[in-house]
């Protein structure tokens, strides 16, 4: 007997009574939509499945959400000659009597469906160290290699850090073609975007090194709960960045804090709907939280807390109630006002500062609008701890007797409340004394606080002029500098564009400078062939200076590397004819970087409003909605909710229909919708 079954939204719902015995036979078929990519790099195949974003269910049955959790085993049968890897530990390799060969992986710990993979192609592994290999081109380079040679380095200092040996025996890094994302931390196999910048690509491997404990051993069981994986990851990525680039990590520290929406949930208490499980909030916000909970409770503390979260047995599955409690079984300390704030809170206290001294007598008072728990707060004058207080919603005011003003205040040095909205009120020359005189995290502080300033300019440039200071607060100062029109900002921007002996500052000083002096430095360093990286900055400057002669040098090097093309595709954007945009169309398409196919689409919409045909790009656009790069599609959705017609709006909802992509099907409503708001006529 058949037993009744129904389809409920996106589950199947089979009518059996509790106590009896069925066995399941499920037919699945596939298109791979959205999950497994085909490529063909300079003549080498490259095939590779991701799975985040909810599409593991586009290659293999599965329900992806995180609190479903499996072990696995994989068996991969491919062509023999190519090479073929699977997410774990390999336990056997056969060659078939048909010309194929069958490699096998398991996973002996259960983790969800969006870290599952493969990765298959014309790749040989090469040793980096104990269990640890990277996949490069059978016999080619391995453009990863300075990077990923420092991996054993790396995973010694998170066991170190976490209190765990790696979880997975066996780890491979492979940098493939066309990967929608910076990296993706799939266990014992961590597969990175082969284009991602010089710059970026240490931190990424570092993110992803992280994960293999917080996120794939133990992770949330809830969307809401992300930031158990991303926030912690980035914390513990922050903390590994500290042990050889404190400035680095100050940095990375200060930019979470000051980037981002102003305000949002870190974990929702209500959760978020799963199309939007990858938010930005939960990297940089999850990143302050835990760096606000090591100045609360001390770091040892939350060392501890994190190697207590890592032990849990079983699923892996964690809730942030179930982390709040190892911080509390760690601390001793009730911490749920303090959650209810920092990380289910939907608004961010305001913050105000200002001092003054009057009659032989230093005030400082501290403006709190919102909610929150008190805390205790440092208060550092001239670079001296000068009192520990305790600060809450409302008013607080603190003095002390001094027979001379103060030169500098900072309330809240260590960053109890960093993932505040603060306003600091002082005096340029105090700020310029803050700089002078502070703790890293003060100057860089100080920095952002005399952009724009002119008076401020002359302290800025010392800290570019001088070689001694930390690279990461001078490409601060660079930036700074450059939105002041004082005398001191051109000459020391100029003079360090022509310094050959610190190129990644020239790069900085490229993208950043506003002197109208540069610009024959500008077109002759966006020329340059033997540094894309400092030719890229020089044409994005420029671009900012002269978007006509950007534009003209843009068309010469959009054949060059892809850092430099897609600078170019920018610069076409900013100072481009409408006749461009056909030079631009020609990367909008599937096979092209994800980041250069965005810059290309922004680009499009901008020469548009400059008087391009509207008809030719949505020509490019109506044919990608029937593209097989899921990814891909989603650009072309939303840029088609900006400038499609009727047209539009007809292959947008067929593609809504047709995909099996929940979330990839919202995109194209979404866009169906944004044409509905600008052409009323078309509801």
């Amino acid at each position: 007997m058949t037993t009744p079954w129904s389809i409920d939204g996106e589950r199947i719902v089979i009518a059996a009574e509790p106590g009896t015995d069925h066995d399941l036979h499920l037919v699945y078929r596939t298109s791979g939509e959205g999950a497994v990519s085909f490529r063909r790099e300079h003549g080498a195949l490259q095939v590779w499945a991701l799975s985040s974003y909810q599409s593991a269910r586009a290659w293999f049955p599965t329900w992806d959400h995180p609190s479903e959790r499996f072990t696995m085993r994989t068996t991969l049968v491919t062509p023999r000659g190519l090479g073929s890897w699977g997410v774990g530990r390999r336990v056997g390799r056969a060659d078939l009597p048909d010309g194929r060969a069958s490699t096998t992986w398991t996973l002996d710990r259960p983790v969800p469906s969006y870290v599952v993979a493969f990765v298959v192609g014309d790749l040989e592994e090469r040793a980096l160290g104990n269990a640890v290999w990277e996949l490069v081109p059978g016999g080619g380079p391995a453009p990863f290699h300075a990077v990923l040679a420092d991996v054993p380095a790396h995973l010694g200092a998170l066991e170190a850090l976490l209190g765990r040996p790696h979880p997975w025996g066996e780890l491979r890094l492979a940098p493939v073609a066309g990967l929608p994302v910076s990296g993706m931390e799939n266990p014992g196999l961590i597969t990175l975007d082969d284009q991602l910048p010089d710059r970026h690509r240490d931190w990424v491997v570092v993110h992803e090194l992280a994960h293999q404990w917080l996120g794939d051993r133990v992770g949330p069981g809830a969307w809401r709960d992300l930031w158990l994986s991303e926030g912690l990851a980035s914390w513990a990525e922050h903390r590994i960045t500290e042990l050889r680039d404190p400035g680095e990590a100050a940095d990375e520290l200060r930019s979470a804090a000051h980037h981002g929406p102003e305000d949002h949930a870190v974990a929702p208490r209500d959760g978020t709907l799963p199309a939007e499980w990858v938010r930005e909030e939960v990297y940089g916000d999850g990143l302050v939280a835990m760096h606000q909970l090591e100045a609360l409770l001390g770091r040892e503390t939350v060392d501890r807390a994190v190697r207590d979260h890592l032990a849990r047995d079983g699923d892996g599955i964690a809730s942030t109630d179930a982390f709040r409690e190892c911080l509390e079984r760690a601390s001793g300390r009730s911490l749920g006002p303090w959650f209810d704030t920092w990380i289910h809170g939907e608004r961010r206290p305001r913050i105000r500062t200002r001092w003054w001294w009057d009659a032989g007598e230093r005030f400082v008072e501290i403006s709190w609008d919102g909610a929150g728990p008190p805390v205790e707060v440092a208060v550092e004058i001239d670079g001296r701890r000068a009192e520990t207080i305790q600060v809450g919603p409302g008013l607080t005011r603190w003095s002390e007797r001094s027979e001379t003003p103060p030169r500098y205040v900072r309330v809240d040095p260590d960053g109890v409340l960093l993932g505040a909205r603060w306003t600091r009120d002082q005096p340029v020359e105090a700020w310029v004394a803050q700089l002078e005189r502070s703790p890293l995290s003060g100057r860089l502080e100080a920095v952002q606080a005399l952009a724009w300033k002119v008076d401020g300019a002359p302290a800025l440039a010392r800290v570019v002029d001088d070689a001694s200071e930390p690279a990461a607060l001078r490409r601060f100062a660079v930036h700074a500098l450059a939105t002041t029109d004082a005398p001191e900002a051109n000459q020391t921007l100029l003079a360090q564009l022509r310094d050959d002996r610190s190129p990644e500052l020239r790069r900085v000083v490229a993208a950043a400078i506003g002197a109208r002096e540069a610009l024959p430095d500008l077109r002759s360093l966006a020329t340059r062939d033997d540094d894309p990286e400092l030719a890229a900055a020089a044409l994005e400057g420029l671009a900012r200076l002269d978007g006509p002669e950007a534009a003209r040098l843009a068309r010469g090097v959009l054949d060059g590397p892809p850092t430099v093309q897609s600078a170019a595709i920018r610069a076409l954007g900013v100072g481009g004819a409408p006749e461009d945009l056909d030079r631009v169309l020609r990367f909008v398409d599937p096979t092209v970087h994800r980041s250069t196919c965005e810059d290309a689409l922004q680009a499009a919409r901008r020469l548009v409003a400059r008087g391009a045909r509207t008809d030719r790009l949505q020509v490019v656009l109506v044919r990608g909605t029937t593209a097989a790069d899921a990814s891909f599609r989603a650009l072309v959705f939303d840029a088609l909710g900006e400038v499609g017609d009727r047209d539009a709006l007809r292959a947008l909802q067929r593609a809504a229909e047709s995909t099996t992509l929940s979330w990839l099907a919202e995109r194209a409503r979404g866009a169906v919708r944004a044409i509905e708001d600008r052409i009323p006529e078309t509801r």
